[in-house]
């Protein structure tokens, strides 16, 4: 693996460590001092942000992570700086309209107000005050993607980790101070000041003159279209469409519970998933030059890689969720406990995939993403929301590893099959065996100590099994030990010196 790679990697890991970690925090901030109702509306109105930033974001974000390292390795008419230029105005103009049409609807809400709770500090999703708040986090987060979008495609993965860094630490000290003083709107007013850092990344645009040769927008204008259509039907499958479903069907706690379970579910798969953020410029590199048997070793390295980090994760936090939610939200929180448990095993699956979605990407098959997410949102609403009707909380979870388990399989036979990709299907069964392995010792470690010691205990002991399990099984090769030791000569020497002496000593 090239040297950049291996440093968009790390610095992909500190962007990673501090946004979960950031965000878990905030989430679990937010649920204390709000409750289970008023998290709910808080969710609902985040996961607003998250469908209008898809909708009005029109693809650009990847198409500049996609394109912009090919530009660079093909120096021509356009570069990446220009392409970056020319496609920013149309950004701003789409990005817009989340902020006037909510704007639009807060005005309409106080010339005509649902209920007199409009003018409580913590309002729910009716108080025109939070809908301007939404519209002004749903531009933002947009604008902010298409800088990251940008910051990326260039390999400039180092000021993506410190502005996301930075606005993570914005983010977590005033939506505490918000949610404590007032309540819903502080905790929106805390998530909008948080996104607008990333923006400043857009500076480096000032006197570029915008251009994109014909056969170059040619393409951009196919694979933008399939990339914003594909993540609009991805919405429904790997966004939280089941908030929408459970907003439609029960009831705010039943909401608020939910986001719980999938926010203490995504602690464990969203860490070892960005690290994939500098991969996909650099298998976009190696599809450009044709050089297709380093892309399948790519693949085959970077999936079982991916799942070493991911399989543990999943399998232990589920093995210690009856005594971790609530230590971390409190006893009114534990009914999220079976659902969270149902959503961090489906997502192992889901996240060890990515890898496959960013080879899709990287070869210009956009499209196929596309088709798999229509028939996951298919899936989702002729099942899914049936399923969410019926059981409610427990419905929405097994809704959602359904859905998305659907379209994994999907990709994965594609990509086998047609892309002629061999997944490693015998170290992840090895990886599979071993996470279990884990999962078994801390929850025994569980049973027979308890609270928090028992909780430091149980991860510290089903840790050390892993690496047990891993060394006795076999589950990594030679290549995969050595690409790791080479990622941790990017680290200050004492600590990766250190890390170098234990990945040998555990697995080599």
């Amino acid at each position: 693996m090239s040297g950049r790679f291996v440093k968009n990697t790390l610095y992909g890991s500190l962007t990673a460590l501090s946004t979960t970690l950031g965000g878990f925090v905030v989430n679990v901030i937010v649920a204390r001092l709000l409750g289970v109702s008023e998290t709910g509306s808080y969710t609902f109105a985040i996961w607003i942000v998250a469908i209008s930033s898809t909708v009005t974001g029109a693809g650009l974000p990847f198409t500049l992570t996609r394109y912009l390292p090919e530009i660079a390795d093909r120096p021509g008419a356009t570069s990446p700086l220009g392409l970056a230029r020319f496609l920013l105005p149309r950004a701003f103009m789409l990005n817009a309209l989340p902020s006037l049409l909510a704007g639009s609807y807060a005005i309409w809400l106080v010339l005509n107000p649902i209920s007199d709770a409009a003018t409580v500090k913590s309002a729910g999703i009716e108080d025109p005050v939070c809908w301007l708040l939404i519209g002004l986090c749903c531009s933002t987060q947009a604008i902010a993607d298409y800088a990251k979008g940008y910051l990326r495609g260039v390999h400039h993965l180092d000021r993506v980790a410190r502005l996301s860094t930075g606005g993570i630490c914005i983010q977590l000290f005033c939506m505490a101070i918000g949610t404590a003083m007032f309540g819903l709107r502080g905790s929106l007013a805390g998530y909008f000041l948080g996104g607008v850092l990333p923006i400043i990344a857009l500076r480096d645009l000032r006197g570029i003159e915008g251009h994109a040769s014909a056969e170059l927008r040619r393409r951009i204008s196919i694979y933008a279209r399939y990339r914003w259509a594909s993540e609009i039907a991805s919405a429904f499958v790997f966004s939280r469409v089941e908030i929408f479903f459970l907003q439609l069907t029960a009831a705010a706690p039943s909401v608020g519970l939910f986001a719980a379970a999938l926010t203490i579910s995504n602690l464990a798969a969203q860490g070892p998933l960005m690290l994939t953020w500098g991969l996909l410029p650099h298998l976009t590199e190696q599809f450009s030059r044709n050089d297709l048997d380093s892309l399948k070793a790519t693949y085959a390295a970077a999936t079982r890689l991916l799942a070493f980090l991911v399989f543990p994760c999943c399998f232990g936090l589920a093995a210690i969720l009856p005594a971790l939610l609530p230590v971390l939200y409190g006893t009114s929180f534990s009914g999220a406990g079976p659902a969270a448990a149902i959503l961090v095993l489906g997502g192992s699956l889901t996240a060890t995939s990515a890898i496959g979605t960013n080879v899709i990407w990287a070869m210009e098959r956009s499209h196929i993403d596309l088709y798999f997410g229509l028939i996951g949102a298919a899936f989702s609403i002729l099942v899914g929301f049936p399923l969410i009707a019926h059981f409610g909380l427990l419905g929405a979870a097994v809704a959602r590893v359904a859905t998305q388990g659907l379209v994994v399989g999907l990709g994965v036979w594609y990509i086998a099959n047609r892309l002629g990709f061999s997944l490693p299907w015998t170290g992840l069964a090895r990886l599979a065996v071993s996470a279990a392995f884990c999962a078994l010792i801390a929850h025994s470690v569980l049973s027979v100590f308890h609270g928090i010691p028992g909780l430091m205990l149980a991860i510290g002991s089903g840790a050390g099994a892993y690496i047990l399990a891993v060394s006795i099984t076999g589950a990594l090769d030679g290549s995969d030990v050595e690409r790791m030791s080479k990622a941790f000569h990017r680290l200050p020497r004492p600590l990766g010196s250190i890390a170098r002496r234990f990945v040998s000593f555990a697995f080599g």
